[in-house]
């Protein structure tokens, strides 16, 4: 992206990149931004359809050609809008997208235009060219409008969807406009479709737009019943389950008659799915006229509704004024006859009885439905998580070679994310000229860190991994005296072993892979099996208390990947009983469809070594470490490193967007070696450091690019307020413990793509330990992307650091550099890349360093003792009739004080 007029950029070296806005610009470009604030207050599509209505008005007739809007709080303009007093009263009668005109009881808006700010853009390039460090403080304002101004584009176009805030945004096709190639049908109602993720960056004398391939999983569009058909022949016939899959999803009900516009353009007001019909609903209505229900997602036989008294059959959808359609509880329409209960069944008239029906309204004034007339309105994106099933087919679909991504940026970036001029005619109005080509960038391969076992004895590593085929761990454990395993055996999945008896030599492997890599362990105790039911935990619960009152560690095979029993197993063990516990998923134990006996028994010894990492790590010792000379500051132990992260509710849980918390954890490390993380999800202990640590690295991950200041002005000074209540009056003198701040981002859409086959690995990515500190970074700030690991599958991920704060390394290094260093900025670099091959479970370098992997662990941990408040309830539940709405607290996920200072987590 670019502004006419600007001067060309400066050469580029090296081979990569995002993508590439071409360099020149014109300066004298102005934005005004304005607030806009609509009352009575709305939201959502109505909101939306608000600000539409807004732009068409005639008090903006004459700017209205050179405005863009996020249909939501803002509007950017190329020029000043005619306010008085820096502010416009527009008035707006509502009606939908499609209506000539509004109803005849349409509500009244009014939308009070504010002039909030002036955004400069010979500013902004000054900025980025400026070789001083000025201060700029629009940055994320403008950042903001230029991303407005792309997605205008994909969010007026009735051939793509727009997901996303004004900081970043996902456009896709609708499946019917999508090529057979970039979508893909997935079991159960739902298919995927591939778009393109799209956000404005500053960079080194210009500005960029990162734009990458991205995915998501869409409703099939069409009639509900047919939805409902494929969901429960892939899920089973769970209501709950349906309930959850089907909430939030939009459609249009067939019983009325067909309205169209001037144009013969069909008219559609579309109505939400709320819920399966729940006992409870009604909470608005008087006792007397409470719908009556016979169960949760009952059918229309099932269900009775109070009907008001009617003189004659309603023709049409209008029910009258707003207020008196809020006391309907049941359909739109009503026939003739006296007040009474009546069935939906009667109603309809229908030969389904049998079949969930629908609310489209809400909890307190519900409107039942008929799943059969109700039809699915396409480019509706599913926001929650896939079943496993579901997983595995979308990532076939997803992973695609480098080469495949880069194909996609460069042909349909530009017309799918509002970089075409010729199509998104904004760009032109407001000077910004654009190409297609990606960039190229100035990378660095950075040197392999060497890691050792014991007796400082070095692996060969390959592509970023090596094998422990004949080596011990650096520091073995205490000896495990007593140890079990236990077997779950659900009901409702085919058994993997039939017995205890079965599962002996998968047990004989374990403890040999154990001793082989220098865990001492006694020959484990008899094991059990245990069954399970999802309404009976009782005989579970049980065992398990009984095994934390005289084992060490129970390994657990659980039945597949259901989640389900993983996280109340780590519920009650962690937080209950205070047992520790490692998991393997019982088909991953047994041989794979047509693997030879001697197949199987490497793949089952590998698997059993990867496992003894865990168990090592478990008994509170360290796996292997990294070569001493490379990270000198961290030998003097006195330097300490943080990790902080943060997991919020996801999805489109009902339960989980009314109960379920956001959790913060934190890991720290204990000595030098790096290799134990004793982690809290509540408040961080002093744990093992036999004095106080003189620096502290802090790796702060889980935070929104909009609220990195929010580390400094919030969080730091909570962190030297800690320290001052414990630190002795010495350290204090000495302005002691000094910090260094750095922000992690994990989901960012860059990638890096080699330019020349002899520079790429096998798979056509670049190459492990590969750096980018400039051309895409802001030069006025201390930021890069690494990417330590090599991708197995598809396009490698880089992580972004962001150094915001750094006392430790700037002042520590005020002269001569260690050698191969040239400056601070390498230092820490290739100290994160060290802690990218300290992962204790893992035999390569992972995408993200250890203390913010570790972190992720933790969060990921935490939502497993909180399952209950992030997932859908059993329709059997107090929560699936409305009784409960209990707020997760610190005790649902405070560790029992036995494992509390143990890596739990891993």
């Amino acid at each position: 992206m670019s502004f006419r007029g600007f001067r060309d950029n400066p050469p580029q070296r090296g081979r990569g990149g995002p993508t590439r806005p071409q360099g020149r610009g014109g300066a004298k470009t102005t934005i005004y931004l304005y607030a806009v604030d609509v009352r009575p207050s709305a939201s959502g599509r109505t909101l939306a359809q608000i600000v539409r209505l807004v732009l068409e008005a005639p008090e903006l007739f004459s700017v209205a050609a050179n405005l863009a809007t996020d249909f939501k709080s803002t509007i950017i303009s190329r020029e000043k809008l005619p306010l008085t007093n820096n502010a416009i009263i527009v008035p707006v009668l509502y009606r939908s997208e499609l209506e000539d005109k509004p109803a005849e009881d349409a509500t009244q808006y009014k939308a009070r235009i504010l002039y909030t700010n002036t955004l400069r853009v010979s500013q902004l390039i000054e900025y980025l060219t400026s070789t001083d460090f000025n201060q700029y403080n629009e940055k994320l304002p403008m950042i903001q409008a230029l991303n407005i101004l792309l997605k205008h584009y994909p969010m007026t176009s009735s051939d793509l969807v727009s997901r996303g805030g004004t900081r970043a945004n996902r456009t896709f096709p609708l499946s019917n406009k999508a090529p057979l190639s970039d979508k893909a049908h997935l079991v159960g109602g739902l298919t995927a479709i591939r778009g393109l993720f799209s956000s404005v960056r500053l960079a080194a004398g210009r500005v960029l737009v990162n734009v990458n391939v991205s995915h998501g999983a869409f409703y099939n569009s069409g009639r509900l019943v047919d939805l409902i058909d494929t969901f429960q022949k892939a899920n089973g016939k769970s209501l709950t389950a349906l309930n959850e899959f089907l909430h939030g999803i939009r459609g249009r009900t067939l019983h009325l008659r067909e309205r169209r516009n001037r144009g013969g353009e069909l008219i559609i007001k579309p109505k939400t799915i709320h819920s399966l019909a729940r006992r409870g609903d009604g909470t608005d209505l008087p006792l007397n006229r409470k719908p009556g229900l016979q169960s949760f997602g009952a059918g229309s036989k099932g269900i009775k509704f109070w009907l008001e008294s009617r003189q004659a059959p309603a023709s049409g959808p209008s029910l009258g004024p707003r207020k008196k359609r809020r006391q309907q509880s049941g359909p739109a329409a009503s026939p003739a006859g006296p007040a009474r209960l009546i069935c939906v069944y009667d109603y309809f008239l229908e030969s389904e009885p049998d079949l969930p029906v629908i609310n489209i309204g809400t909890r307190a004034s519900p409107t039942y439905h008929l799943a059969q007339d109700f039809e699915i309105l396409p480019g509706q994106i599913h926001n929650g998580k896939l079943s496993p099933a579901q997983t595995q087919d979308m990532i076939k679909f997803a992973v695609r070679l480098p080469l495949q991504n880069a194909f996609s940026i460069v042909n349909q970036g530009a017309d799918t994310v509002g970089l075409n001029p010729e199509r998104n005619i904004l760009l032109t109005r407001f000077g910004i000229s654009t190409s297609r080509r990606l960039i190229t960038v100035e990378e660095r391969i950075l040197d392999q860190p060497n890691v050792m076992y014991r007796g400082n004895a070095s692996v060969k590593k390959f592509s970023g991994s090596w094998n422990i085929t004949s080596t011990k761990f650096n520091v073995p454990g205490q000896r495990l005296q007593k140890c079990s395993y236990l077997l779950f055996s659900d009901k409702k999945v085919q058994d993997t072993f039939r017995d205890v008896k079965s599962l002996q030599p998968v047990v004989q492997k374990l403890q040999a892979a154990l001793i082989g890599t220098g865990v001492p362990v006694d020959v484990p105790l008899p094991g059990k099996i245990v069954r399970v039911d999802k309404d009976d935990t009782a005989d579970l619960d049980n065992t398990l208390r009984g095994a934390a009152n005289s084992l060490d560690l129970l390994y657990i095979i659980l039945p597949d990947k259901d989640s389900r029993w993983y996280s109340v197993m780590k519920r009650l063990c962690d937080v209950q009983y205070g047992l520790q516990t490692i998991c393997s998923v019982a088909p991953k134990l047994v041989a794979k469809k047509g693997q030879t006996m001697d197949q199987y028994g490497k793949s089952l010894d590998q698997y059993m070594r990867n496992l003894a990492m865990k168990f090592n790590l478990k008994l509170g010792w360290t796996n292997h470490v990294r070569d001493n000379l490379r990270l000198s500051i961290i030998n003097e132990d006195k330097t300490m490193i943080v990790s902080l992260d943060v997991t919020h509710p996801t999805g489109s849980s009902q339960i989980s967007s009314a109960t379920a918390p956001s959790v913060a954890a934190m890991v720290a490390s204990i000595d030098k070696a790096l290799g134990q993380w004793p982690a809290t999800i509540q408040v961080q202990s002093r744990g093992k450091h036999a004095s106080f640590p003189e620096n502290i690295i802090v790796f702060r991950d889980g935070i929104l690019e909009g609220q990195y200041t929010k580390c400094l002005t919030e969080e730091l000074p909570l962190m030297r307020k800690v320290c001052r209540e414990i630190y002795p009056k010495e350290m204090h003198e000495k302005n002691l413990p000094k910090f260094t701040i750095i922000l992690v981002s994990k989901r960012r859409h860059t990638r890096f793509y080699p330019t020349e086959v002899q520079t790429a690995d096998k798979n056509g990515n670049t190459p492990p330990c590969t750096i980018v500190d400039r051309s895409i970074t802001d030069p006025h700030c201390f930021s890069f992307f690494l990417q330590p690991h090599s991708a197995t599958h598809g396009t490698a991920r880089s992580v972004f650091y962001f150094v915001i704060l750094d006392e430790v390394f700037s002042q520590r290094y005020t002269g001569k550099f260690p050698p191969k260093y040239r400056n601070v900025a390498e230092i820490v670099q290739d100290l994160t890349l060290n802690l990218s091959y300290l992962v204790g479970r893992a035999t390569k370098g992972v995408r993200v360093c250890c203390a913010a992997r570790y972190a992720d662990l933790v969060c990921n941990q935490a939502r497993c003792y909180l399952s209950r408040f992030y997932e859908p309830p059993s329709e059997t539940s107090s929560v699936a009739s409305g009784a409960s709405t209990a707020q997760a607290t610190n005790r649902d996920v405070l560790v029992y004080e036995k494992i509390r200072n143990t890596m739990f987590y891993i």
